[in-house]
């Protein structure tokens, strides 16, 4: 990084004697322009070689510096886009999801969970939730009972991403399984596994457990807000 830095500061010095202002791409390219306006997410201008031409844009993350004609500049973002996850602070994440789990009958169960927290950082989320688990086989096997689990938990996530909207991770949920109806008293609950996120859409493939006999393969789908 620091040797980009200064070969950006040297190649600003090169250009001082010019009357026009200086866009520094990231990626050492050069715009000689007038810069017409910085924005929050773009910055437009129009060519110094064509100063009655059209306006162009550039995307604000793409640029480093700006050196006007007047001899001051801007530094506009990082050198380094690693800095940029650093200014990000934690912010509320919330899930809603839907599965279906796979297990020895009469075990299969349909589930709807649901998590809140806060993604401190673009590699990581810690959080909390809930979840109503329905194992819709056991009513045949036990008259006039249904075969309900309500797991609270915590839950953290570890991301690597791709992008600002999508990254794949690994989730793990502990807690406690509390057992309604057919099955009575609390039990340890464990889901672990790995997923997908790609904008506000999520897809995961867990191991979930509740109990002796209850550990199953989950398909988890659900949406990010």
């Amino acid at each position: 990084m620091k040797k980009s830095l200064l070969l950006a500061i040297f190649a600003f010095a090169a250009y001082s004697a010019s009357a026009q202002d200086i866009i520094a791409k990231k990626n050492m390219e050069k715009i000689e322009a007038k810069v017409l306006s910085v924005g929050v997410d773009e910055i437009e201008y129009k060519r110094s070689d064509n100063p009655d031409g059209p306006v162009y844009s550039i995307r604000r993350k793409d640029v480093f510096m700006i050196k006007y004609q007047n001899g001051t500049h801007d530094v506009i973002s990082p050198m380094n886009s690693s800095l940029e996850y650093k200014t990000i602070s934690a912010k509320y994440q919330g899930e809603v999801a839907f599965a279906y789990v796979v297990a020895d009958k009469p075990m299969d169960r349909i589930v709807v969970e649901t998590v809140h927290g806060a993604r401190i950082t673009p590699y990581f989320f810690a959080g909390a939730g809930a979840a109503f688990n329905y194992m819709h086989s056991v009513k045949d096997q036990i008259e006039d009972k249904h075969a309900i689990v309500i797991p609270v938990f915590a839950n953290l996530k570890g991301y690597y991403p791709f992008s600002h909207k999508s990254a794949v991770y690994l989730s793990l949920d502990m807690g406690a399984a509390i057992g309604a109806s057919a099955f009575r008293g609390t039990n340890l609950y464990v889901s672990a596994g790995p997923g997908v996120k790609f904008g506000h859409g999520d897809f995961s493939i867990r191991f979930q457990s509740f109990g002796t006999g209850s550990g199953g393969v989950q398909f988890r789908i659900g949406a990010n807000f």
